[in-house]
């Protein structure tokens, strides 16, 4: 049964939304209200030990807090957020967070320590897909009793297995499986020890600057600003998220001045609108890559031929400058370009004969077809296909198949694709976050906890996958960067996931819109302090 605050607040949302949706249809946006055009469909959870998802963490990033946050506006810069101060132990193995005073979440309950281990320990024993990002510090369901513990309120422990880079172990409390839940909401929410997971889908339990009201899958999502927020109360009262996959409607509702903010324009859309009276675009860049990923099992492309001739077939500077017109730069390695370490170097461009090439010592003179899976908005629709255009050339034959991005994600995760356009960004910054994430498959069976991009194109690496374990442990600086920058000179030649291009965002808003920041990491819009 329903409590009387649940019911209240899904009252207070309904009575919010029907009278949003009165106002007539030129009226002004509410001057307490930021909204947001955005094609929200792709929310699968929003629960922080699950949300893996681009608009998951977008929504989740800004309900709760981690130990500690990298500032958007410098990403090696990382601070503390509910940690006041760290210490490690001479073996690097034994980390020591005191917190801040006077925390609390939303709900007016005390965030202390114990909130810390229970979070992060409810996160290793769900076993969902972020516990990826914990495992690469060696945490597991296993070793959780023995690696969190809380001595006293304002203190938190962290017992490592093993010594790992610093920069990692930091990164790793500042991504978004070590996000912070109220502990006693979310077990007064639990069923049958499910950790009160079937409920944190669909509601929050944080200490972030916004909690949830109201989320209508695939129509509204409202967030309410939290006024005893510790860095400062948001400006702004609520953000509503209206879900509009048209990008031509986007435009027209910010047109009519419906919205404050449109999130998915394509080039089409922000060309028609700039030099509008009362609208500026702004650009963000952004650490997300798209790629191009084959699944091994099927015979045919886990050939490394085949898949060097892939990379030879891929018009990349096309896709950037024409289809997508600057939205996307070209990139080839697995560590965005513009961060520390990043390999730059481009070695693949459109080469049809030196394709077709690769194709006939391959056996495969006469071509091949496989099934290209894209989600079903700008921009893959239109990178499937440039893609079906450029490898038609070899005489390659894509059958693009379209789906929403929740259908798409659940093919993909389930290996039943044959190839896909999707995308990864980091979850903290550094590269070992997209190393263990992009170059680590320690488990290739169906059973692996683990289900890395690897995994799911069932690439079976046993050589890189020490190589990237070797790296996690290794604290010599200059060692780790030659490690990491052989490593992706490796991957960018022989990975069935071929990474093609990093996005920056442009987001068309009003004038009266300042303060929104849109940061390298997927979760890191950053909505406190936006004002209009």
């Amino acid at each position: 049964m329903l409590g009387v605050r649940t019911i209240c607040r899904s009252l207070a949302a309904a009575a919010f939304l029907a009278a949003f949706a009165s106002l007539p249809s030129t009226a002004d946006t509410p001057g307490n209200t930021l909204v947001i055009a955005q094609d929200i469909e792709g929310i699968i959870s929003l629960d922080p030990a699950e949300a893996f998802e681009e608009l998951s963490l977008q929504m989740t990033g800004v309900l709760y807090d981690r130990l500690f946050a990298y500032d958007p506006k410098s990403e090696t810069r990382l601070r503390p957020q509910i940690a006041e101060s760290w210490s490690a132990s001479a073996d690097g193995k034994v980390y020591t967070f005191k917190l801040k005073p006077g925390l609390t979440f939303a709900s007016g309950n005390p965030l202390t320590s114990e909130d810390v281990l229970y979070s992060i320990r409810r996160a290793l024993l769900l076993k969902k897909g972020p516990t990826i990002l914990l495992a690469q510090i060696g945490l597991n369901a296993e070793n959780a009793d023995k690696a969190l513990s809380a001595p006293a309120p304002d203190t938190f422990v962290l017992t490592l297995p093993d010594r790992f880079a610093t920069g990692i172990v930091l990164g790793v409390m500042s991504s978004l499986p070590s996000s912070v839940v109220d502990k006693k909401v979310v077990e007064q929410h639990a069923k049958d020890g499910d950790f009160g997971y079937a409920w944190l889908k669909m509601n929050s339990a944080g200490s972030g600057p916004f909690k949830l009201i109201s989320w209508q899958p695939s129509e509204t999502l409202v967030l309410e600003s939290v006024a005893s927020y510790h860095e400062g109360a948001p400006p702004t009262k609520r953000i509503v998220y209206r879900h509009v996959k048209e990008a031509g409607t986007q435009q027209l509702l910010l047109e009519r001045g419906d919205i404050d903010m449109a999130m998915n324009l394509g080039p089409e859309q922000i060309q028609a609108l700039q030099g509008k009276k009362n609208l500026k675009t702004e650009t963000f860049p952004r650490g997300q890559l798209l790629y191009l990923a084959v699944n091994e099992k099927v015979k045919e492309l886990a050939n490394p031929k085949v898949k060097e001739a892939l990379r030879y077939l891929i018009d990349y500077k096309g896709i950037s400058e024409q289809v997508l017109r600057g939205q996307y730069a070209v990139h080839q390695s697995f560590w965005p370009a513009g961060a520390p370490w990043a390999l730059e170097t481009t070695p693949y461009s459109l080469d049809v004969e030196k394709a077709k090439k690769l194709l006939a010592e391959a056996g495969l003179s006469g071509g091949l077809s496989f099934k290209l899976d894209v989600i079903n908005q700008y921009p893959y629709i239109e990178i499937g296909q440039a893609l079906q255009a450029s490898m038609a050339k070899a005489g390659i034959r894509i059958e693009l198949q379209m789906s929403d991005q929740k259908a798409l994600l659940g093919k993909y995760r389930a290996r039943n694709h044959e190839a896909v356009v999707s995308y990864w960004g980091p979850d903290y910054f550094d590269i070992h976050a997209n190393a263990g994430a992009l170059a680590w498959n320690p488990d290739p069976s169906d059973a692996s906890t683990f289900k890395t991009p690897p995994w799911r194109n069932n690439w079976v690496i046993p050589e890189i996958n020490a190589e990237t374990e070797k790296l996690a442990v290794e604290v010599d600086q200059d060692k780790r960067k030659a490690g990491y920058m052989a490593l992706q000179a490796k991957y960018q030649t022989t990975a069935p996931i071929i990474i093609m291009l990093q996005r920056s965002d442009l987001v068309v808003m009003k004038q009266s819109v300042n303060g929104l920041v849109i940061g390298p990491l997927m979760f890191q819009t950053v909505l406190n302090k936006v004002t209009k």
